[in-house]
Parts: structure tokens; C-alpha cells; sequence
């Protein structure tokens, strides 16, 4: 039942995203799980062998690669978004990870007075979304595109992996004003676009 003066369909708006909020930390626990907690797990498995005489260098390895899985899951777990030189500086920083795990580097095709103008809420569901698709193993090389058209602000990306969590993203698109367009390929691409807030303010 709706709150007394507020429509039925708000209501649904917010149980969808309260849902959303609770599946993505879930995802982030099973990213942790999968991640740094299994090569934590090799790294004492590797002490309880020394302990019985086995290698101690192995140890030491084993403990560096959990630092290095823990350090990159931290990284991507963190918003980019409010570094100096904004979205443009994140997908730079990246584009430079992903060649750094020795993946094709990211195109970027951003209209830089467009990005100069992006409301925060349109800045970070852009970032995580392009982390959904550019993440994956095996996923495909990316282009992204960043422009506006006539009142929207819009991302397009094309490759990369499909989108896992597509129904999700499709509820914070909602949320805010805006569509998520997504297919999977070949090659995996969407389209996510939400009115800029100079132009919702114009026609209010």
C-alpha cells in the first residue's frame, strides 16, 4: 500500500532500488569470496606446508598474489568519478587497468564539454556501468561513447561483455528519469540515457 499522498508507483520505485542496493552487496561479497579470499586461503594453505618443512618462498608468493587480488578488487570497488578531470580521468585510469592486466585498452570517444556538464548521479552509474561490461574475463575490446542528444545525456558502449545485471541497471536508469537499452551482440552493447537536469528544469 502507498503512502498516504504518494503515488503506488514510487513506492515500487523505491522497493526496486532498496532490492538493487541489497544484490549488488551481495555481489560484492561473492567478488571478495572468489577473489582475495580464495588466494588467501592458497597463501595458508603454503604456510601450513612450511611449517612442515616445506617451501617458505612459496609462502611469500602466495602471500603477494592475495595482496595483489586484494589491492585490485579494492581499486575497482572504489568510485572514480570525483578524481580531477572527472569521467573522462576515470575511464582513463580505467582503461589504463585493464592494460595493466594485459586487456585491450579502452576507446573513448567523450565530448568534452558534455562531460564537463554531467550531473553526479549520471557520472557514476556511467562509470559502474562501463566497470559491468569491461570487467569480465574474456570480454570483448570496447568503445565508448559519450555525447548528448537534443535533452539526453548518453553513454553508448559497444563490446565489452553483455550485461549481468541488466534488470538492475534498468531500475536505476528508471530512477532517474532515464532508459537503459542493453543487447547481448554480438557485439554486447547498450545505450543508457537520462535527460539532462538544465533540460527537465526548461520544460518544468
Amino acid at each position: 500500500m502507498a503512502a498516504p499522498g504518494r503515488p503506488a508507483v514510487l513506492d515500487d520505485l523505491v522497493g526496486d532500488l532498496l532490492a538493487v542496493a541489497a544484490a549488488d552487496a551481495d555481489d560484492v561479497a561473492d567478488r571478495l569470496h572468489d577473489g582475495p579470499v580464495q588466494a588467501l586461503v592458497f597463501a595458508r594453505y603454503a604456510a601450513d606446508a612450511a611449517v612442515r618443512g616445506g617451501d617458505v618462498a612459496a609462502v611469500r608468493d602466495a602471500v603477494q598474489v592475495a595482496l595483489v587480488e586484494l589491492r585490485r578488487t579494492l581499486w575497482h570497488l572504489r568510485p572514480r568519478t570525483e578524481v580531477d578531470g572527472g569521467l573522462p580521468a576515470a575511464l582513463a585510469l580505467l582503461s589504463d587497468r585493464q592494460e595493466e592486466a594485459g586487456r585491450p585498452a579502452l576507446v573513448l570517444h567523450l565530448d568534452e564539454a558534455v562531460t564537463a556538464d554531467l550531473p553526479p548521479a549520471f557520472l557514476s552509474t556511467a562509470y559502474r556501468l562501463t566497470q559491468e561490461a569491461v570487467l569480465p574475463e574474456g570480454s570483448e575490446p570496447v568503445t565508448l561513447t559519450v555525447r548528448r542528444d537534443g535533452d539526453l545525456d548518453v553513454l553508448e558502449l559497444s563490446g565489452g561483455a553483455p550485461l549481468s545485471r541488466a534488470d538492475r541497471w534498468t531500475v536505476t536508469a528508471r530512477a532517474l528519469g532515464g532508459t537503459l537499452t542493453a543487447s547481448s551482440g554480438p557485439p554486447p552493447a547498450f545505450r543508457f540515457a537520462v535527460p539532462h537536469p538544465a533540460a527537465a528544469k526548461a520544460r518544468s
